[in-house]
Parts: structure tokens; C-alpha cells; sequence
């Protein structure tokens, strides 16, 4: 086997079409529209337990009050950026566990909705009212921020816009930073990030519960929360951590209740999960993706 390193989608979608690859993974929505007819290739694709979300930095004097960080959360378009950018609405994510993530998913929590007069009657009872330019302000001070991402995966440039002009509509400026993806935890650490739209992988290990108390413990996250003070979720997550013996009744509580603080709080707020799609040749057969993306399954594969 030989693994190639190609940065853009475009390019490796051109690659499996040219039959210069035999697999290309983690392509955008134009290129899965483009294959769907190929003579030449497949679609292969499984949902996978990461989440598309933005981190915010819940210590910024701006995004400090639940309020506004719930008004974000509202005048996001789930659904839609999910049909329209994804081609599967099925995406739009209700709450920051995907349903592939067994025991963390929980069908009874309340799911995250759309609702702008809503985020804008939010933003008001937090003193936020629309200036001249259709932008808030609070004491002279302007509601604008710094969205930041990275072309990493193709679709986060696009989602990013999209969110642009969602808050826009309610009355919040953003600038969208497109860089690289090692600027996010570069800016936690230095304390200069505002917004970010990252796409975070919770299925490196079979239980999460490690990778929730890098993102969710007392100091926070690289990749998750920033700024945000809670008490209840670390030591929930410390505890299932700690465990020694499961107990399958205190367990799901807890993981539920985790769901339930992050859903309310907000600390970062959902917006796709991922479904992750692999174009496949013709010329083999038995492909199939790991949803820990921990191994190709090269073993089972063979040629036609």
C-alpha cells in the first residue's frame, strides 16, 4: 500500500476519477456531488462520533454572559448549512454527542433549535441593542468578533460563512480568520481566541471519557471549552474516569447530566456532525470505513 498526502479535496476526488488511487477519504460536498455518477468510483460512508462546533472563549467580556453565548446558539441554521454545504440534513447536530456515540447520545435531551427573535429578544435582555449599522452595542462597545478556522477539512471555510451571516442577521459582526488548524489551541493558550470552528474527533479511544476531560476539565481545552467556569462537569467526568466498576444506572446519569450542563451552558456550540465519506474504485472490493478511523481495513480488501 502507498499513502499519498494530498492537502485538497479537489484534487484527491481527481486522483480516484484518473485512477491514480484506489481510496480517497474526508471529501467536500461539489466532490461527493461529482462521484455519485462516476463510472470509475463508489461512495462509501459512516457516521463517525465527531462533531463540527464553536469553541468559544467564555471569558471574553463579550461572550462571558450565557445569554449571548445562547443567542449564537439560536440563530444557527443546523439543518440547513447541513443540507445545503453537507447535502445531508440529517446532520444538523441537536446537542454535541452524535448518535453514534452510544451511552453519551441522549434521545431525551431537549435538542438545540433556531429560533432569531428569539437570540435577538436574548441579546436585548443582556444589553445589547442595534446601532445605526444594524449592529449591536452595549455602552458604546460593539457586538463584533473573530471567528477563526482552517482549510484542514474543506467544509469549515464554508460553514464559517454561513455562521457569518447568521450573526449578522441578529445583529453581531464577525470576521472569519481562515489559517491553520494549529492556531486554535495556539490562541487558547495564548488567551487571544475569540471564536473558533474546529471539527472534534471524540472516538480516538472507544470511551470518551478522556478526550471530555481534556476538552471539559477544571483549565478547559485546546480543543473545547475556554474561559468557561463549572464545577459539576469535570468532577462528573472525573468520576466516570475513576470508576473501577461499572455501575450502569449511575453511569448513564452522569454522561446525561454532562450532556445536559454542556447543552445549557454552552461552552462550545454544536453545529454538524460528520459523516465521513470515502470514494472507492471500481477496481476493488469489501471497503468499509472504521468509525475510530483507526485503521483502512487494507486487510479485507481485494481486487476485482
Amino acid at each position: 500500500a502507498r499513502y499519498i498526502s494530498v492537502a485538497r479535496a479537489e484534487t484527491r476526488t481527481l486522483l480516484v476519477q484518473s485512477g491514480q488511487a484506489e481510496l480517497a477519504f474526508s471529501l467536500d460536498p461539489p466532490s461527493i456531488r461529482a462521484l455519485r455518477t462516476s463510472p470509475k468510483a463508489l461512495l462509501v460512508t459512516q457516521m463517525l462520533p465527531r462533531t463540527t462546533f464553536l469553541k468559544l472563549n467564555s471569558g471574553h467580556p463579550l461572550l462571558a454572559d450565557v445569554r449571548v453565548r445562547r443567542a449564537i446558539s439560536l440563530c444557527v441554521e443546523r439543518e440547513g448549512i447541513a443540507r445545503a454545504l453537507l447535502r445531508d440534513a440529517d446532520l444538523g447536530a441537536s446537542q454535541l454527542f452524535p448518535p453514534s456515540m452510544r451511552g453519551w447520545h441522549d434521545p431525551a435531551l431537549a435538542p438545540l433549535r433556531t429560533d432569531p427573535a428569539a437570540a435577538r429578544r436574548l441579546l436585548a435582555d443582556a444589553g445589547w441593542l442595534p446601532g445605526p449599522d444594524a449592529i449591536r452595542y452595549r455602552k458604546g462597545q460593539r457586538l463584533a468578533l473573530n471567528l477563526a478556522t482552517f482549510v484542514d477539512r474543506p467544509e469549515l471555510p464554508l460553514i464559517a460563512a454561513a455562521l457569518q451571516e447568521e450573526m449578522r442577521q441578529i445583529g453581531i459582526a464577525v470576521r472569519v480568520v481562515i489559517g491553520n488548524s494549529s492556531d486554535i489551541p495556539a490562541s487558547h493558550r495564548s488567551g487571544g481566541l475569540q471564536m473558533g470552528l474546529v471539527a472534534r474527533n471524540f472516538g480516538n479511544l472507544p470511551d470518551p471519557v478522556a478526550t471530555l476531560l481534556q476538552d471539559f476539565g477544571p483549565d478547559g481545552g485546546d480543543w473545547g471549552a475556554m474561559g468557561w467556569r463549572n464545577a459539576e462537569v469535570p468532577s462528573a467526568l472525573a468520576r466516570l474516569a475513576a470508576a473501577t466498576q461499572a455501575d450502569p444506572v449511575q453511569d448513564a446519569a452522569a454522561r446525561a447530566r454532562v450532556a445536559a450542563v454542556l447543552q445549557a451552558e454552552l461552552p462550545v456550540i454544536p453545529v454538524v456532525w460528520y459523516r465521513q465519506v470515502c470514494a472507492a474504485s471500481r477496481r476493488i472490493a469489501g471497503v468499509s470505513i472504521d468509525p475510530f478511523e483507526r485503521s483502512y481495513r487494507i486487510s479485507q480488501l481485494q481486487w476485482t
